[in-house]
């Protein structure tokens, strides 16, 4: 659309009666150039209105298992109808919080891509620790899969070569989970 305002006029432009059709949310307005001008240059415009939501995103690109921090968010609008029941709303539900893929900067985020940040990579060398009654024993192994506090993920003894189930309990640290003792039935 083109507006053309005489050079010795104010180049501004108002909107006067504006009509909104609450029901299916269309409208129609009056543009008026330059802006309250009794004998400017009248317009009419039709549209569609549509419902915004303000939805946080990151403003870097956060790779798989880095920290998202209050400071990396920022906000976008998005029309509301567009958005899935999965995407996060509420920036509060990011902080501290880590990708399981990527998030490219300007995007909406998924609820499924986030998880607790990451304290053991892939392929690191890590204490597996076994504490069973009064016994301590530690072993070095390496990840397998990369896991956050409380993610149970895989590693391999490295003497043994073997795979076990280990609980990640601290940076470069995992405790190996035991299956409970099974008691005899009595008769």
């Amino acid at each position: 659309m083109q507006i053309q305002i005489a050079a010795n006029l104010p180049q501004t432009v108002s909107v006067e009666n504006l009509f909104v059709n609450r029901a299916n949310g269309q409208f129609v307005a009056e543009l008026v150039a330059p802006a309250h001008a009794d004998r400017g240059h009248r317009i009419r415009l039709t549209g569609q209105v549509h419902e915004q939501t303000l939805v946080p995103v990151l403003k870097r690109f956060k790779s798989a298992g880095e920290e998202i921090q209050e400071n990396d968010i920022d906000y976008i609008a998005e029309r509301t109808s567009t958005l899935g029941r999965q995407v996060v709303t509420d920036a509060s539900l990011l902080i501290g919080k880590s990708p399981r893929r990527g998030i490219r900067s300007g995007q909406p985020v998924n609820m499924r891509n986030l998880g607790d940040p990451v304290m053991v990579a892939k392929g690191k060398l890590v204490s597996v620790i076994l504490e069973q009654g009064g016994m301590y024993l530690s072993v070095s192994g390496r990840t397998l899969e990369a896991g956050g506090d409380g993610d149970v993920i895989r590693v391999e003894n490295i003497a043994s070569r073997k795979t076990i189930q280990a609980e990640v309990i601290g940076p470069q640290e995992v405790r190996i989970i035991t299956r409970q003792p099974q008691l005899a039935a009595a008769e």
